[in-house]
Formats: structure tokens, C-alpha cells, sequence
């Protein structure tokens, strides 16, 4: 936390009239960018639904959800469209910006996967918050949200 945020641009899901969204695009303004490692991780669709949940909060605050998504497309637009997600779903086949935030690591069967992370930056592009999100519980943690309302 306090650095700089690694900056990225990923293709998007579902066509949105652009075919790429640039975290740098959106300065002066916070972004929170989670990490999804697959469509099937329930923990996963926990934290999505909470996201969806806080977008009130998120959009009376100014926030911007990024969900980046290792798999292709079709299975990761189909999973948003399944669950309902409002926010961009980017797509990073290559893991490298996965990789650039720790969110990419390798096991024992030497197999990198994405691991469940969110990351709140700050609207100057630094991460304020950083969570492994690996566990149910943190999804009602809120230090997140006392840092926008902090902000304000």
C-alpha cells in the first residue's frame, strides 16, 4: 500500500462502443480493480455481489470497478451477463497484469492461476487498500469504504 499502481490496458468483455479500458483513463477519480480468478469461484461471486450491493455508495463516491477476469471472452462475458455485473469486465488472457499486482502465482503443479485480490487506488494512482480476498469473511470488511468517506 502507498505505491504507485501498476497501470494496464485490457480488452473488455461485453463491447461497450471501446474495445479497451486504461486504468490511467480514469485519474482523479478512485478505481477499485479486482482481480477474478475464474466465473466458478463461489467466494468469488460473494464479493461480486457485494460490489453490486456498495455500487450506490461506490457511484455516490465517484469509484470505478474494474473486474479482471484470466479466461477468454465468451466464458467471462457469459459469467458476467449469469450474475449481473454493472462494472467493466477486462480480460487478461496473459496474466501479465495479474502478475503486476501479485494476483498471478504458481502452485505446486508449477500451473500459474489468479488468485482472488482487490485493490482500491486512490485517485492520484496510488493503492490505498489491498485484499486477498481468498477468504468469505473479508467480504464485509469495510476499511474500503472508511477510506472513500475519509477522502471526502
Amino acid at each position: 500500500m502507498g505505491q504507485p499502481a501498476p497501470d494496464f490496458e485490457l480488452p473488455i468483455a461485453e463491447r461497450t462502443g471501446k474495445d479497451t479500458s486504461r486504468l490511467s483513463s480514469h485519474r482523479g477519480r478512485f478505481v477499485f480493480v479486482f482481480f477474478l480468478p475464474t466465473e466458478w469461484c463461489p467466494v468469488c461471486q460473494i464479493h461480486l455481489r457485494v460490489f453490486q450491493r456498495e455500487s450506490r455508495r461506490m457511484a455516490d463516491h465517484r469509484v470505478k470497478l474494474m473486474v479482471v477476469s484470466p479466461r477468454h471472452g465468451n466464458a467471462a462475458a457469459a459469467f458476467a451477463q449469469g450474475i449481473g455485473i454493472e462494472h467493466e469486465l477486462l480480460l487478461d488472457d496473459s496474466q501479465n497484469v495479474s502478475r503486476s499486482y501479485g494476483a498471478a502465482r504458481t502452485f505446486k503443479a508449477a500451473r500459474e492461476v489468479s488468485i482472488p485480490m482487490a485493490f482500491l487506488i486512490d485517485p492520484a494512482g496510488t493503492v490505498r487498500c489491498a485484499y486477498e480476498l481468498d477468504d468469505i469473511s473479508v467480504a464485509d470488511r469495510r476499511d474500503w469504504i472508511d477510506v472513500l468517506d475519509a477522502w471526502q
